[in-house]
């Protein structure tokens, strides 16, 4: 499936960020997405990876595209305006739900290595459930409230780019496309699950140590029973990514053309059928579900392990938050 140019289009190749994310999440979240993707997976170099922020995100966006003195320029400020914002206002935040999820597992009363059907439950159970969802959501509205924040600027640069620009952006997304239909889906549906199943007990080791049996066969099973959505994600990738194109083939003038850049950015799933979006909600309630299991089959030497490393990244968040910059 190929995307549709039209040749006198005008746009920018921030978009290559969704090409290479499998849920096509917003790179108007890079921010939120490099704290919680790789601080939560790599904890200890929060810090490090924060304050290098102002010149990792014009460094990765220039080795997609060549970009011009005032282009880079328009970058380099408007990075330092949302972190600023972003340091003062949401990493407070960050640090708060982190501080919930610690007094909600601090609290939970874990068993150890017990039998998996003493701690089977479904979804109106446990509250430890509801409690996990309740921070999901505000994860949630934290990202989409940095997202409305940036992309009025990155409408802005996309519509300050030449033909050139956008070719490169096409060719690329294309390329991305192309890695991910040979990654996920012109794959045999048991490696992929396979591949989640290590992926994921990997991020949870890192957390909690080595796992139990119990742990292990919680993550098998929920590896064996999710939706597979790669064929469906990659259709409405390649759909969002022309309806960016067709945006873009308005004329300069029109002035619709910069609100509707804005709407693609901040709200992509808006263009998800009904039928992937139950498949999406599903995956998250099991996820939900196998997170929850896991933390009350937590042992008292996980438990520790756990909570300190969340309390260190918390600290981390608050010292970050109160650095003058």
């Amino acid at each position: 499936m190929q995307i549709k140019v039209n040749k006198s289009n005008e746009s920018s190749p921030f978009l290559q960020r969704w090409g290479k994310i499998a849920r096509m999440k917003k790179i108007l979240i890079y921010i939120s997405t490099l704290l919680f993707a790789t601080a939560l997976t790599i904890g200890c170099s929060v810090k490090f990876y924060y304050n290098q922020l102002d010149l990792m995100a014009p460094w990765y966006i220039k080795s997609h595209i060549n970009l011009d003195d005032d282009q880079t320029e328009f970058i380099k400020q408007r990075v330092l305006f949302h972190l600023q914002w972003h340091r003062h206002t949401q990493l407070p935040e960050y640090s708060a739900l982190l501080r919930k999820a610690i007094s909600l597992i601090d609290h939970s009363k874990t068993s150890g290595d017990i039998p998996l059907d003493t701690i089977e439950l479904e979804r109106s159970e446990h509250p430890i459930y509801a409690d996990l969802g309740l921070l999901q959501t505000e994860l949630k509205s934290l990202n989409e409230e940095l997202a409305e924040r940036i992309a009025p600027d990155l409408a802005e640069l996309f519509l300050t780019a030449t033909d050139e620009q956008l070719q490169g952006m096409y060719q690329n997304l294309e390329s991305n496309n192309d890695l991910y239909r040979a990654e996920y889906v012109d794959v045999q549906e048991e490696d992929l699950r396979e591949l989640r199943r290590l992926d994921l007990q990997k991020q949870i080791e890192r957390w909690v140590g080595s796992l139990t049996p119990v742990q292990k066969k919680l993550i098998n099973d929920w590896s064996e029973k999710f939706n597979p959505v790669s064929t469906r994600l990659l259709g409405h990738r390649v759909s969002w990514q022309q309806s960016l194109v067709d945006v873009m083939s308005q004329p300069i003038s029109t002035n619709n053309k910069k609100n509707e850049l804005i709407e693609l950015f901040t709200h992509p799933e808006k263009a998800w059928q009904p039928e992937y979006q139950v498949l999406i909600d599903d995956n998250n309630a099991m996820m939900n579900q196998v997170f929850s299991k896991i933390v009350l089959s937590l042992t008292k030497r996980q438990k520790h392990r756990l909570i300190k490393k969340m309390r260190h990244l918390a600290r981390s968040f608050d010292e970050l938050a109160q650095e003058k910059r």
